[in-house]
């Protein structure tokens, strides 16, 4: 999510009932000072790639002082940095992509493994798809280290998402490319706004520069309204319809509330919710 999830966008995030990461990402200092003193919630994490902040840690450590209500590290080795998150007392978020990333995680005592699958927004390292790697994860969590907490990413974008991730047995869903579209979004303008009907493809995500995207011409573009509902990177379609294209565009301007809101009253999570509440009761 760097350089997307600002201040702005972490608060909002937080304020509307979920955990805002500030996108510390690639170690940029001064991007980081200038964006943590625009967080107006008190309970805010933030987000690191473990090689942006190694073997320099000092952005690391001044993150670490500000207290934040969790730390999130992604990509890498995690224990040097983890073992600091844990001597602090701050819960902290791994987040991982295969089986052996996620015994690493708990050898380091994560508070929460993020189990990411190749949906997730432009990041190419992960080799299995979210769906059947979460209940693996969930498994190894259940008998390795029940206190654990796992949560779905790749590809989320809706309640209907959630309550898949859910069903799967994790307790939650990251989501991230969602939120590039949100008007908090610290990306431009101009990748959020309406696309021509005419369009062939649709540039939605992260800057892609692989040689997959750079054979068929694909747009870099940062961020923009898509026709698909999905939260990967790199996703371009033609709309269906003109209707579906104007209910795409019009989701991707909402504020990140809303986008909150409408996840946690989706009839899609409300079901799924009641479907775990009879299978617990043994209705």
């Amino acid at each position: 999510m760097t350089p997307a999830a600002g201040g702005v966008l972490a608060s909002a995030v937080s304020d509307a009932g979920a955990l805002g990461l500030l996108g510390g990402g690639y170690g940029d200092r001064q991007w980081f000072e200038a964006e943590s003193a625009k967080i107006s919630h008190d309970r805010v994490g933030c987000g690191f790639i473990t090689w942006s902040v190694t073997p320099d840690t000092a952005l690391f450590d001044l993150a670490l002082d500000q207290r934040p209500t969790a730390m999130m590290l992604s990509f890498g080795d995690p224990a040097p940095l983890g073992a600091r998150v844990k001597q602090r007392g701050i819960p902290l978020i791994c987040q991982v992509h295969t089986i052996e990333h996620a015994k690493r995680a708990i050898d380091v005592g994560a508070d929460v493994i993020v189990a990411q699958g190749t949906e997730a927004g432009g990041h190419g390292f992960a080799v299995r798809s979210t769906m059947p790697f979460v209940p693996d994860v969930v498994d190894l969590c259940a008998v390795r280290s029940p206190r654990t907490l796992v949560a779905a990413a790749g590809g989320i974008a809706d309640g209907r998402g959630l309550a898949a991730a859910l069903m799967l047995g994790a307790d939650g869903v990251l989501m991230g490319t969602r939120f590039w579209a949100t008007q908090e979004a610290l990306i431009h303008e101009d990748a959020k706004r309406k696309s021509s009907p005419r369009a062939a493809t649709i540039p939605f995500g992260r800057r892609s520069t692989t040689s997959f995207v750079r054979k068929r011409g694909r747009s870099h573009t940062r961020g923009a309204c898509s026709a698909t509902n999905s939260s990967s990177s790199g996703t371009a379609a033609r709309p269906s319809s003109e209707k579906s294209r104007r209910m795409s565009c019009r989701r991707s301007k909402r504020p990140a509330s809303q986008v909150i809101t409408t996840l946690r009253t989706s009839r899609s999570v409300k079901q799924s919710a009641w479907s775990t509440t009879c299978q617990l009761h043994g209705s």
